[in-house]
Formats: C-alpha cells, structure tokens, sequence
C-alpha cells in the first residue's frame, strides 16, 4: 500500500504544473483508436432514450432534481462521484468516502444549570 502511495505521488508530482498543452498532445497520441464518433452516437441515442422516457423518473433523474447541479449540495456531489470514478480499486474508494464524509462527532451535553 505504501510503495502504491508513493507511485501515485511520484506521478502526481510529474504532472503538477506541468505544461497542459505537452501533456494533451501525449494523451492524445494514446487515444489513436479513440472511437469518438461511435460514443458521441452511443451517448445522443443514450440521451435520446431518457428523454423519450418521460413517463417513468429515473434514480439519475430524481437524484439530479434533488441535488440540482446549480446548488452547492450538488456540485459537490458531482466531484465526489467524479473522483469516484477515478479511484481505480474499491478498497481505496472504501477509504476515500469517510474522508469526505467524516462520522459526526457527538456534542457533549449541555446541563441546564
């Protein structure tokens, strides 16, 4: 776990404040087979299919109306999932959740003196 530490902030180190135009053209040279027209297809028919399902809520749907993207509550939502999404292995996302959202700590009571 540790040596995994280390490699992520060896690399993070790399690329902090590194020149985004030199890192594009690198990631985009491993993107050669990059099929963006079919995932632009897959996700218009995608998005299609939700809007013609106006009949039935979605979970995403009535999650996105609960914590509006225009609200602090949801944007924060969304960088949590997106950084979900980063996490490559469960056991760290296991670990990345109670740092976000930490267990409330009880108040002492106060007594009525």
């Amino acid at each position: 776990m540790q040596a995994d530490l280390k490699n992520y902030r060896q690399q993070l180190n790399k690329h902090y404040l590194a020149d985004e135009q030199e890192l594009i053209k690198k990631l985009l040279l491993n993107l050669a087979d990059y099929p963006a027209t079919k995932i632009h297809q897959q996700a218009s028919s995608l998005v299609t299919a939700i809007r013609e399902n106006k009949g039935q809520q979605t979970l995403v749907e009535a999650f996105l109306h609960e914590y509006q993207l225009n609200s602090a509550e949801g944007i924060v939502l969304m960088e949590i999932a997106e950084a979900l999404l980063r996490i490559p292995d469960s056991h760290t996302q296991d670990l990345f959740l109670p740092s976000v959202f930490p267990l409330k700590e009880e108040v002492p009571k106060q007594s009525s003196l």
